[in-house]
Formats: C-alpha cells, structure tokens, sequence
C-alpha cells in the first residue's frame, strides 16, 4: 500500500465516518426499517354441509396479531358453491411479530355469522405470507 493510501486511511476515513476526535466508544444509533410492501396472504374457504348458501351471503377475512387487535381484512359476496378463493392485503409495516399474526374467516347471512373457522390459522410461514390457506368453516352456534 502506498503512503497516500496509508495517510487517507489513518486521517480521512474516521472523520467520513463521524467517529473522530474521541467517539470510537460510541455506537451508532441502531433503527429498523421496514418497507411498506404489500403482503398478500391467501388461500380457499370451504364447509362441509350440503347446502347452498343463501344471495348475498358474504365471506369476511380477517388478520389479527396474538392481541386480537385487527391488522387487515377482505370482504366478499360469494356466489356458486365452496371452496371459495380468498386474498387478504397487509401492508408489512403492521406485521411486527410474523408468527402471532392469525387468519380468521366467517360467512355472514344478513349480516350475522353462517359459518365460522373454529380455530384461527397461522398467515405466515418462516415469516413470510402463506398463498396456501385451507380453511373449513362450521356452522355458526345461533
């Protein structure tokens, strides 16, 4: 390495880096950025009785984190008979922790539930949004 390159290293670069003059023990300020990408978590809703659903029955989606606090949801009227495909959108900025984000989903009849998913079902998988959701919804307790 040559002299000027030595020279550069040893005066310039501390002082490029704002740490010069005694602020080698500080730590720069740690942040966390997150894009605001657009996440799309979808799948298909089925029931297992033999019934058609009645006009302007409608299928709710709905993601929510491990507080139950609601961080996205989708509506849709549905038409024809099961498995109904769905997608829901989040905008990435909302996700904080992947793994307690929940996916519930329900058909309402004039509004009130008709069927509902027992149990909620993990959206992502390895931290990212799973695209294969099977959801089988049963009756809803009247």
């Amino acid at each position: 390495m040559n002299e000027r390159a030595v020279l550069f290293a040893l005066v310039c670069l501390p002082l490029l880096s704002g740490r010069a003059c005694g602020g080698l023990d500080q730590e720069p300020e740690a942040r966390v950025e997150r894009g605001n990408e657009t996440l799309i978590v979808s799948g298909e809703v089925l029931y297992r009785e033999r019934i058609l659903l009645p006009p302007g029955a409608v299928l709710r989606i709905v993601l929510e984190d491990g507080r139950g606090e609601i961080l996205a949801e989708t509506s849709k009227e549905l038409a024809g008979s099961p498995p109904y495909a769905f997608e829901v959108s989040i905008d990435e900025s909302k996700v904080r922790e992947p793994r307690d984000v929940r996916l519930r989903a329900e058909i309402l009849r004039d509004g009130a539930p008709f069927f509902t998913s027992r149990e909620p079902a993990p959206a992502f998988d390895g931290g990212r949004p799973r695209r294969d959701v099977e959801m089988t919804l049963v009756m809803a307790p009247h």
